[in-house]
């Protein structure tokens, strides 16, 4: 198997994969927890996820190359609540990125309400993200507890339903294939259960996710690529690849859930080289179907809209191209244009 693109398109289907399930006999224990996780209408979790990538491959593109050097060394957090009925996520992700360049760790709280089809993130948090711009942070002092909000119309390529029904694919593919699997897959060892795919099993979830995918709006590959990758799929060896799912209960209740994926492959014309993924996904769920309180306030006299913000930004920029005291000089801080009060 061929490197680069198609890896990391086998690596995407993984990750998808264990994410959406960060979802008696050990079989059936597994199979009612993860229904259990995936049928439920109100969720809080926190967690991490951390990733190894190597590879030695020679015929690697840049771009490639830089993806997998950023990759390497990230570790996440990943705190969320989730509440079906009232068609609400909140998720708060944080990131500690390290490469040979750069070191950076990035909080960013966001809140997804689908009924108001709008994405809100904490204006604290943005300002963070521009100070890494080398915007001064007193730039926007004005922010300071204000949230902005997003039209997810807006958001360019970002379709979220589009999202949730392929992610509501995906678990319903994640489920088939654990109830496929014969009982000697599952094992239990006092409260933790645990479910291996390997082989066969692996393969076909890989292909079916990727078909999924490959039906979404923003999908850049061509019908050539998706049948290259199917044939090159289908003659990998992934004899040292696997993805296991764990579950640590508390009688009835699940407690924690994790999730491990190992991914290794060979270039059959260079065994030399050689494309090793891990990821390991933790999480503690906190509670299941009990009542959600989220914490943002998205009031109209709290909420900055995001076409504000971005008039903001261009007013600091021109002051500071008039003013040339980005770096190191006093900018005055730019205040928000005044709301008219709500109707």
């Amino acid at each position: 198997m061929k490197f680069g693109k198609k890896g990391l398109l086998v690596v995407a289907s993984l990750s998808l994969f264990a994410l959406s399930a960060c979802g008696k006999s050990a079989k059936e224990t597994v199979v009612s927890s993860t229904e259990n996780i995936l049928n439920a209408k109100q969720m809080e979790s926190s967690g991490s996820i951390s990733i190894k990538l190597d590879s030695n491959a020679k015929d690697m593109k840049p771009e490639d190359k830089a993806a997998i050097d950023m990759l390497k060394n990230i570790s996440i957090t990943v705190d969320s609540k989730t509440d079906k009925d009232a068609k609400k996520d909140e998720i708060t992700i944080g990131a500690n990125i390290k490469t040979d360049a750069m070191k950076m760790d990035i909080s960013i709280p966001m809140l997804m309400d689908e009924g108001k089809k709008a994405l809100y993130v904490k204006a604290n948090n943005v300002k963070s993200l521009l100070q890494l711009a080398g915007i001064p942070g007193d730039s926007f002092s004005t922010l300071e507890g204000k949230v902005i909000k997003m039209d997810m119309k807006d958001l360019g390529e970002v379709d979220i339903k589009e999202s949730t029904e392929i992610q509501g694919k995906v678990q319903k593919l994640l489920l088939d294939a654990i109830k496929a699997l014969p009982e000697d897959n599952f094992t239990k060892e006092k409260d933790v259960y645990t479910v291996k795919l390997t082989g066969k099993a692996l393969k076909a979830v890989i292909e079916k996710i990727f078909d999924e995918m490959s039906t979404m709006k923003n999908f850049t590959g061509t019908k050539q690529e998706i049948a290259d990758f199917k044939k090159e799929l289908e003659g990998a060896n992934l004899g040292k690849s696997s993805v296991s799912l764990i579950y640590t209960m508390d009688g009835k209740i699940i407690k924690k859930q994790d999730a491990a994926i190992h991914f290794e492959a060979k270039n059959p014309k260079d065994e030399k080289e050689t494309f090793k993924f891990d990821m390991n996904i933790h999480s503690d769920i906190k509670s299941i179907d009990k009542p959600i309180k989220f914490t943002f306030d998205t009031s109209e006299k709290n909420i900055v809209p995001m076409d504000e913000l971005q008039k903001m930004i261009g007013e600091f920029m021109n002051q500071f191209m008039m003013n040339g005291e980005m770096d190191g000089g006093k900018v005055t801080p730019v205040q928000p244009a005044p709301t008219e009060p709500a109707a």
